[in-house]
């Protein structure tokens, strides 16, 4: 079958690489030299040796010295001493300039053309991606001159055990596409990123690390303990974006703080996953432990920045000594009013009161505005009067006594 006639274009290219064959300058001669048999190629061929011939023989010749004008007549001259006069020389002189132009213009478009063949992909986007969101990852495509590339990228989703978990095709658009991975894919470890290219594939691997971090809600079992007893605390960890129980376990730590942010209880804590998410833990509260705030702190295992945190109070029990009643003359006072209370006190377990010092306050929201003293009489009772003040931030008023 006889090879698709060439348009000038290509005539022209040709011509340039079989001028770098000839003058054994060629990339790769052995390629071009299996297509001498082509008739058309053979015919350039043989033009192209033709003229290096020419300009070789062209090259070798010294152009002779200008000789002095005179009056005698000029000897005639051969066709091969031609090449000795300044204008043959000029000429010769012209075309290896042009030859040299030549084939550095044919390794120019060649190197160009081997530079648009190299091209480097990168990718862009978060390595981290919560379990129930999705994720857009930027393939970029350029070639060693940073032209856009065309064409399409092929995408592969691996787990750890390099198990293929999702793949796709992505068209560059203007030298970059972009892969949307969908929400929900467990286990992902890395994005591979393949193209074809002229000088053969090229693939890059994109690590991603699934996040560990989720929302963790801390509660227990009731709001205050005294020592000796045992706080039941249980966390739930739920996905960041969708809300919902994690797919997996999640190893979390416990931290209980004292109010001097010591801390004085640390265990670890599993979210499980067959459970909603819940983890469980126990505290038991030595006998000897001072009373005060607490906080029950849920953290990762190498971190001590806190995912969730539930105050905790325990307090010694002291049971009362004393029953006290108090009645006001009125249910409610203006500022600069006047009122009175009845104070009656009987110690638990018997015994008379006669005598004993009580001491009244009365208090507008955390401010103390009056204070009285007086002694109970032999039934236990006393009488206070106060006035509160002219000027008085607004709140609720408590009358107490002790």
């Amino acid at each position: 079958m006889n090879a698709p006639e060439m348009n000038s274009r290509e005539r022209e290219a040709l011509e340039q690489e079989l001028l770098e064959l000839h003058f054994d300058c060629h990339p790769e001669p052995e390629r071009l030299r299996a297509r001498l048999h082509e008739p058309e190629v053979a015919a350039l061929w043989q033009r192209v040796q033709e003229l290096g011939q020419t300009l070789h023989s062209a090259a070798r010749e010294p152009a002779a010295p200008v000789a002095a004008l005179t009056s005698a007549k000029p000897k005639p001259r051969s066709a091969r001493g031609l090449w000795r006069t300044p204008v043959y020389a000029a000429a010769a002189a012209l075309a290896i300039t042009g030859l040299a132009g030549a084939v550095w213009g044919a390794f120019a478009w060649r190197h160009s053309a081997l530079r648009a063949q190299h091209v480097a992909l990168t990718v862009s986007g978060p390595t981290a991606v919560p379990h129930a969101a999705q994720a857009t990852y930027v393939v970029r495509g350029r070639d060693l001159d940073d032209r856009p590339a065309s064409g399409s990228v092929q995408w592969r989703l691996l787990d750890a055990a390099g198990k293929e978990l999702q793949r796709g095709d992505a068209p560059l658009t203007s030298g970059d596409a972009r892969i949307e991975l969908p929400a929900r894919l467990e286990a992902r470890h890395a994005l591979v990123v393949a193209m074809a290219t002229p000088r053969g594939p090229r693939e890059i691997s994109f690590p991603l690390a699934p996040t560990t971090v989720p929302m963790v809600h801390v509660g227990s079992d009731k709001p205050i303990y005294r020592p000796g007893e045992t706080v039941r605390l249980r966390a739930v960890a739920l996905d960041r974006v969708a809300l919902a129980p994690l797919a997996e376990d999640v190893p979390l730590r416990l931290r209980i703080l004292d109010a001097r942010d010591a801390c004085v209880l640390e265990q670890p804590l599993t979210a499980q996953a067959n459970r909603h998410g819940v983890g469980e833990a126990q505290w038991s509260i030595g006998e000897d432990l001072a009373g005060g705030r607490f906080r029950a702190q849920v953290t990762r295992p190498d971190d001590t920045e806190p995912l969730g945190e539930l105050a905790l109070h325990v307090q010694r029990f002291e049971p009362p000594r004393f029953k006290k009643d108090v009645a006001l003359d009125q249910p409610s006072y203006a500022p600069g009013g006047k009122g009175a209370a009845d104070v009656a006190i009987e110690r638990l377990g018997g015994g008379s009161l006669a005598g004993a010092d009580a001491i009244a306050t009365l208090l507008i929201g955390d401010e103390e505005v009056w204070r009285a003293q007086s002694k109970l009489d032999a039934q236990g009772r006393a009488r206070f009067a106060f006035v509160l003040p002219e000027v008085a931030r607004a709140g609720a008023a408590r009358f107490a006594v002790r």
